[in-house]
């Protein structure tokens, strides 16, 4: 399976998450939303040499800025924090060992 292939499945896992989210479920569904957004953003413009750390930078650059106003609870960080997380997990074990 390609990395972006195994991203996007990690962005759909959280994305399920998000919906099912019993505290400030809009915050969470729209964080996710946004960082798939970002996703498809740089895989479409990334000539994909350096896709992994093209995509790691600029998720986070997104969660160092991301700040939803609307969240009871949570503001989307810690949502676009466990995603990134994942994420990371997937682009070091494509690197080389």
């Amino acid at each position: 399976m390609a990395l972006i292939d195994r991203i996007n499945a990690n962005v759909e896992k959280h994305a399920l998450a998000a919906q099912a989210s019993q505290y400030d479920r809009t915050v969470a569904i729209t964080a996710i939303a946004r960082a798939r957004a970002l996703i498809e953003e740089v895989g479409a413009n990334s000539d994909h040499t350096n896709l992994a750390t093209e995509l790691h930078s600029a998720l986070v650059e997104l969660h160092a800025n991301y700040n939803d106003p609307d969240g009871v609870y949570t503001n989307g960080k810690g949502v676009l924090g466990s995603l990134i997380g994942d994420i990371e997990i997937e682009l070091n074990n494509t690197k080389p060992q």
